[in-house]
């Protein structure tokens, strides 16, 4: 009896701590854009490297350039920072 309750105690804390902070998330305001440039679209024959650090898409270039794949490029722009 005492291992019911204990669980159902437990439950019932886990199931208000999802629903409060899933309420608390909800009130705060997204964050404000910074920098947004618009510019012109791009159209590629062969492949194309897209990332927000151009160190990044060069490497994902030579990859892809020395006859690698989308995979072996992936794997270069992330983790040429550290960042995978």
């Amino acid at each position: 009896m005492y291992k019911k309750s204990l669980l159902a105690t437990a439950m019932g804390l886990l199931s208000y701590n999802a629903i409060s902070a899933s309420q608390e998330a909800d009130s705060v305001a997204p964050e404000m854009s910074s920098a947004y440039q618009q510019k012109q679209s791009v159209v590629a024959n062969d492949y194309m490297v897209v990332a927000a650090n151009p160190l990044a898409v060069q490497a994902g270039y030579e990859v892809l350039k020395n006859g690698g794949n989308a995979c072996g490029c992936l794997n270069c722009c992330t983790n040429c920072f550290g960042t995978c």
